[in-house]
């Protein structure tokens, strides 16, 4: 009845799941919209890799083999992705000497 938190520019799966009625069933967005990016397969399965940041809000419906059909809302909150820069802080340069530094980011997407 919810969906874990994602993270944009990182990968997301979820299986949805349904119970009653006769299986198969087909999954639908009947209301609402994914983010960019994640997508809702006829099994069930959300996946991909959302490209944004918010809040979303979606009904999803699966229908059984004799076409019964249930429906569940959603809302699927994607944080931003975060970038670190390391080192925290540089270290101090000499007067007339060559300086260099190397910084590293971690996070988001290279």
């Amino acid at each position: 009845s919810t969906l874990p938190a994602a993270t944009a520019a990182t990968a997301y799966s979820r299986q949805l799941t349904a119970n009653g009625g006769v299986a198969p069933y087909a999954y639908t967005v009947s209301s609402g919209s994914l983010p960019a990016g994640l997508t809702l397969s006829g099994s069930g399965l959300l996946s991909g890799t959302p490209t944004a940041a918010g809040s979303f809000t979606l009904t999803v419906q699966a229908e059984d083999a004799h076409q019964f059909t249930g429906t569940q809302s959603y809302t699927l909150t994607v944080a931003s992705a975060s970038v670190s820069l390391t080192p925290a802080s540089l270290p101090n340069p000499t007067a007339e000497a060559a300086y260099s530094a190397t910084l590293t980011g971690t996070g988001g997407t290279a």
